[in-house]
């Protein structure tokens, strides 16, 4: 479900395909059946858990509660959230979902648990990264306004190049 959702949510950004009323209205439905199948999923875990306080404590139950919200929002607030141009921004709270599969997958936990540890290493890689950036972009402004006729305007438009 978290994979169709955010299939959906893509598929939905696409003008050529939005911009058909066929289109429009199996995405919408699609995303009414998924958001009825969470709401309905978080509802029993809510009501199942033993200890309601131990359950609101989790990081993940929340994406659960606030991935849901804008599905429920836009039945609410759909003219007001389109006027401020709000709206958009809260579908993207769906996309929280995806985080959600990170508890099922063993291979996914001993991935953060690698990055969580390897953070001294990942700091200093981009620490020596930007080193190199910031050597080599100026030589090749210079090297570049030297040799080609339409050289890079400015020195961080040399510097781009590294990236």
């Amino acid at each position: 479900m978290i994979v169709i959702s955010t299939i959906v949510l893509v598929l939905e950004s696409v003008p050529e395909l939005n911009s058909q009323p066929v289109f429009a209205k199996i995405c919408w439905i699609i995303e009414i059946f998924v958001n009825v199948y969470f709401t309905v999923q978080t509802i029993l875990l809510i009501s199942v858990y033993p200890n309601r306080r131990l359950y609101f404590s989790s990081v993940s139950n929340w994406i659960d509660i606030v991935s849901v919200m804008p599905f429920y929002l836009r039945l609410v607030a759909k003219k007001y959230l389109n006027q401020i141009g709000g709206f958009r921004v809260l579908r993207l709270i769906r996309l929280l979902r995806i985080l959600k599969l990170f508890r099922h997958s063993p291979g996914s936990q001993t991935m953060i648990q690698f990055l969580i540890t390897s953070i001294p290493e990942i700091v200093l890689l981009l620490l020596m990264w930007s080193i190199g950036v910031l050597m080599f972009g100026p030589l090749l402004y210079f090297v570049e306004r030297a040799l080609n006729p339409s050289p890079p305007p400015s020195l961080a438009c040399g510097s781009v190049w590294l990236r």
